[in-house]
């Protein structure tokens, strides 16, 4: 099994502090930067198709002088190249400037403010089908707010070819874009208005926050990483650079405690309560239970109310189970078995004040709480109760965060005004007031706690995980999160090495997953981590 390395996501803040200090260290020149971005980005459109007719549309910044020096090297590879330009050439950068200077040589620049737009959209729908190749080297990760007016007009006309090639709906030709689509915000991944339809992303040294968050999987396309030569460390601010989720230079994620051997006796690993809805409704708490066994909880236990008891018992055999209808009931069974540690709230359970009062019984009790689905729903309106939430782990979906956090989802997803504030910002936002542990499952899911955040981020397809788009996996997440928190993991790490492991057993059963398979691919996933760790 395949694992992904060690890796971060930077902002286009950090980005430019690894630029600006490679260069203030004498590593590489701004020219070269420039020289190596476009050559890599040449390689990657002929290792995608051959390339007959190129248009390279350059902006005003150093992102217009690596389109310069593309459509140099592709004139050079024999493409017909035509160069377009946004601003005034005489206020590029100076490196930008000389690739420019370069290009005047062989070729002419056409100002994209004169051009007629048809008649440029007319060039790409009818140039060589599939051999045409539309290079966006516009704004980069530079820009934080709408384009001008006429480049939307272009990018609109680009994005519905169908209006003028009449073989059908589909582009005959291919985008590229530079780091990433002018008009995606490429801290936030919003669409800032209209955004260059994109094929393939090509981007260098490390992938870029907008290459992960919001709209921006979807409208980067392919994303393909460059390597330009920013050797040394990378010094960036935690503000910039964004760890993922995964191996780090060879050493695993934190793994279960048993995989060490540290007990020797069941409740020495933890023991848990998961509590069921009704009748009907326990297949969600079951999901998440056996997930929890399966990590190495050492006794997992449904809390079932007596309508559901029959229902139940008929399709357990590991799990224990005890009867809880109501608040008091738990209040009971937690008073009555101190060894349990970790109640998980919330699959199945329903949506109401009886779950509030759960997760209230709960907490006064002093237990570690795992809050998922209802239990989340519930909430809405009520986070207060909460308190000091040191022990709680909340895992979201979109649409509960939202439910959850109206503001922070506006600013971090919804809002396409300018600015560069991310679900990661709201992540961080979020968990330094509240100081629970949220997990929020999106495209790629975030962990944060304390102001912190790592993010599971598969930008290469690779390792994407689209299996998971099943009902139920997020149940087994929850029972993931809840079994390492037993065993004495910190709710952090235990969230963070949960959407790892999650994520890893879907890659390994692959297509024709559903929810239940998850916890059964789990021990072949452990067991190929610890013999990578052995082999390290």
């Amino acid at each position: 099994m395949k694992y992904p390395s060690a890796q971060f996501l930077v902002t286009a803040q950090g980005m430019r502090d690894l630029e600006r200090i490679a260069m203030a260290q004498g590593q590489v020149t701004g020219r070269t930067l420039m020289e190596r971005a476009g050559r890599a980005v040449v390689d990657e459109i002929t290792a995608w198709a051959a390339c007959k007719l190129a248009i390279v549309l350059c902006g005003p910044g150093n992102n217009g002088g690596d389109g310069y020096a593309i459509a140099r090297l592709l004139l050079e590879q024999g493409a017909d190249v035509q160069v377009y330009s946004w601003g005034d050439p005489a206020t590029l950068p100076p490196d930008a400037r000389a690739n420019y200077d370069r290009w005047c040589a062989l070729g002419t620049v056409t100002p994209l403010e004169l051009t007629d737009l048809a008649e440029l959209h007319k060039a790409l729908v009818r140039g060589p089908m599939f051999q045409t190749f539309c290079v966006d080297s516009l704004f980069g990760i530079g820009l934080n707010r709408p384009l001008p007016e006429k480049l939307q007009r272009l990018f609109q006309m680009m994005s519905n070819p169908e209006a003028d090639f009449a073989q059908g709906n589909f582009k005959p030709f291919w985008g590229v874009a530079v780091d990433v689509p002018s008009g995606l915000c490429a801290d936030s991944g919003r669409a800032l208005g209209a955004v260059f339809p994109a094929d393939l992303t090509v981007t260098f040294h490390r992938y870029k926050t907008s290459h992960a968050l919001a709209q921006g999987p979807q409208l980067c396309g392919d994303i393909r990483l460059a390597d330009i030569g920013l050797a040394g460390p990378d010094r960036v601010s935690p503000k910039d650079q964004i760890q993922t989720i995964g191996l780090d230079q060879g050493k695993l994620v934190s793994l279960p405690p048993k995989q060490y051997g540290r007990g020797r006796h069941k409740y020495d690993y933890g023991s848990i309560l998961v509590l069921t809805g009704g009748s009907g409704k326990t297949g969600a708490a079951r999901l998440a239970a056996t997930a929890a066994l399966r990590i190495g909880a050492g006794v997992v236990t449904l809390g079932v109310p007596m309508d559901a008891w029959a229902e139940v018992a008929g399709q357990i055999t590991d799990i224990m189970m005890c009867a809880i209808d109501t608040p008091e009931d738990l209040k009971r069974v937690l008073a009555r078995d101190t060894r349990i540690n970790t109640v998980l709230i919330g699959p199945g359970f329903g949506v109401g004040a009886k779950a509030r009062d759960m997760i209230r019984v709960a907490q006064q009790a002093g237990r570690a709480l795992v809050l998922d689905a209802d239990a989340l729903t519930s909430l809405v309106g009520h986070m207060d109760q909460l308190g000091d939430g040191e022990r709680v782990v909340l895992t979201p979906h979109m649409g509960e965060f939202r439910r959850l956090f109206p503001d922070h989802h506006a600013a971090a997803v919804t809002q396409s005004a300018s600015g560069g504030y991310s679900l990661i910002d709201a992540a961080r936002d979020i968990t330094g007031k509240a100081h629970t542990t949220l997990v929020i499952k999106d495209k790629n899911t975030i962990v944060s706690c304390v102001g912190l955040a790592k993010i599971y981020a598969p930008v290469s397809r690779e390792f994407d995980t689209p299996w998971l788009s099943t009902a139920g996996a997020g149940d087994v997440l929850a029972g993931f999160v809840a079994g390492l928190i037993a065993q004495g993991v910190p709710p952090y790490e235990a969230a963070q090495t949960a959407v790892f492991l999650h994520a890893q057993c879907a890659r390994h059963f692959g297509a024709g997953l559903i929810a239940s398979d998850l916890a059964h691919a789990l021990p072949q996933v452990l067991q190929a981590l610890a013999a990578a760790r052995k082999i390290s």
